[in-house]
């Protein structure tokens, strides 16, 4: 911006210095507010300066005169640049005294001839501008170099971040096409595991001998639905066979699987809470059916991770189950479905 600014003020300076060439000097004028005070005085020291070199204007104003802010000031054309003067030691000498206020202001000289400030209608002499030497024969010395500002850290920031950049590019283009591994997950364990176990159980806790058929049926409705829900991953627990069989379809199960748990949970259901208490046959009918339908959707787990102790339990409980008699002929060579 300040570039652009100074090649702005070098071309209004070299038609300021074609005016000269015609017998006139520029002027740059003081731009006040409008409404102003009309200035008093006009003073510009010293009167002979070097190009860009540094020059002092006084511009006083009547007495009562609120001065203005620097900041709203310009000099049109762009001769000089103008810039606060509150830090430059002015000696009083300088300027003769004044009544009023005084506003002083640092400019800067680009114009390549002599240069007149205006104020109002006050008219400054005219500012001789030189050039780098008085000699023109001789060359202007060579500028010394100027330190970098940048501070080292920032290129090596930058270049290494740049390296990270072209790293991960890198790595997102040998990764193009390529799916993510999987992820570990644990298989679970056949439903009929736990099913096998339990059923064992009721059978060894001899409810049916002391002729406690209700608490039976209770213990083998629970295990069917604890079974179902393991089997078909669907909330059985307290659903009847209609609702099982539409939970089973809605997760895509084949609907033969289910529908001969649905009709045995309801068969079960109604002899638990029936108005007489279900006969010895009836739950050991039950139970059989139970173990059949159990038997013909039952997964053997081959490449699934069951625990050894948990495994020999389970599979010494169906041979068991199996050698009963009145709990039905079990083929040798049961089916089993993979999940």
């Amino acid at each position: 911006m300040k570039r652009c600014l100074l090649i702005l003020m070098l071309l209004a300076a070299g038609a300021g210095a074609h005016d000269g060439e015609t017998g006139e000097i520029p002027v740059t004028r003081l731009v006040l507010p409008e409404d102003f005070a009309v200035p008093t005085a006009l003073h510009v020291s010293p009167d002979t300066v070097a190009f860009g070199g540094q020059a002092i204007v006084a511009v006083d104003f009547p007495t009562g005169t609120v001065l203005p802010a620097v900041a709203d000031l310009i000099f049109a054309p762009g001769l000089v640049g103008l810039q606060p003067a509150d830090k430059v030691l002015v000696p009083k000498e300088t300027f003769p005294e004044a009544e009023g206020p005084r506003l002083l202001l640092s400019i800067r000289a680009y114009a390549l001839g002599p240069v007149q400030v205006a104020a109002g209608d006050l008219l400054s002499a005219p500012l001789i501008i030189l050039g780098k030497v008085q000699d023109p024969a001789e060359t202007a010395p060579v500028r010394g170099p100027r330190v970098w500002g940048m501070p080292l850290f920032l290129p090596v920031a930058i270049g290494l971040a740049l390296l990270l950049l072209a790293a991960l590019v890198w790595w997102l283009w040998r990764r193009r096409g390529r799916l993510d591994p999987l992820a570990q997950w644990d298989v679970a364990q056949p439903a009929w595991l736990n099913a096998a176990v339990a059923l064992e159980a009721l059978l060894k806790s001899g409810r049916l001998d002391r002729g406690e058929t209700r608490l039976f049926l209770d213990d083998l409705a629970a295990i069917l639905r604890h079974f179902l829900t393991d089997r078909y991953r669907v909330p059985a627990t307290g659903a009847t066979g209609v609702d099982l069989q539409r939970a089973c379809v809605r997760l895509g199960h084949a609907p033969d699987h289910p529908r001969t748990f649905a009709r045995l949970m309801d068969a079960v259901d109604s002899l638990r809470y029936g108005p007489e208490a279900a006969s010895d046959g009836d739950c050991r009918a039950a139970a059989g059916e139970f173990l059949l339908a159990v038997d013909a959707v039952r997964i053997v787990p081959r490449y699934t991770p069951v625990p050894p102790r948990r495994l020999l339990t389970a599979e010494q409980a169906w041979s068991r189950l199996q050698g009963i008699p009145w709990l039905g002929a079990v083929p040798a060579a049961a089916g089993s479905e993979e999940a």
